[in-house]
C-alpha cells in the first residue's frame, strides 16, 4: 500500500480565497496526495457565554470561514488544474 501525503492547509489562508487557491497550489508541487482545510461555522463553533473574549475571538474566527459558494470554487479549481485530492475537518465542538 503506498503512502499518502496530506499538505495540512488548516485555516493557513486567514480568510484570503487567493491565498487559498496558493495553499492548493504549494500542496500539489510538494508532491502531497490531498490537501485539508478546516471548514467550520463561527456561530455554530463559538458559545458566546463560555469565554471572556468572545467578541475578539468571534471575530478573528469569522473573518477566516469561507461561504460554501466559495468552498466549491476552491473544490472545482482544484479539480480544473488537475491538482489534488482534498478534504475538509469540519469542527463542530462548542467551545
Amino acid at each position: 500500500m503506498k503512502v499518502k501525503i496530506i499538505a495540512e492547509a488548516g485555516l493557513n489562508h486567514n480568510g484570503c480565497f487567493e491565498s487559498a487557491k496558493r495553499l492548493i497550489d504549494i500542496g500539489k508541487n510538494s508532491g502531497a496526495d490531498y490537501v485539508k482545510f478546516q471548514l467550520y461555522d463561527t456561530k455554530e463553533l463559538y458559545n458566546q457565554n463560555f469565554n471572556i473574549n468572545f467578541k475578539k475571538v468571534y471575530k478573528r474566527f469569522f473573518k477566516r470561514e469561507f461561504s460554501f459558494v466559495q468552498w466549491n470554487k476552491l473544490i472545482s479549481y482544484s479539480k480544473k488544474k488537475k491538482k489534488l485530492n482534498y478534504f475538509f475537518l469540519y469542527l463542530i465542538l462548542k467551545v
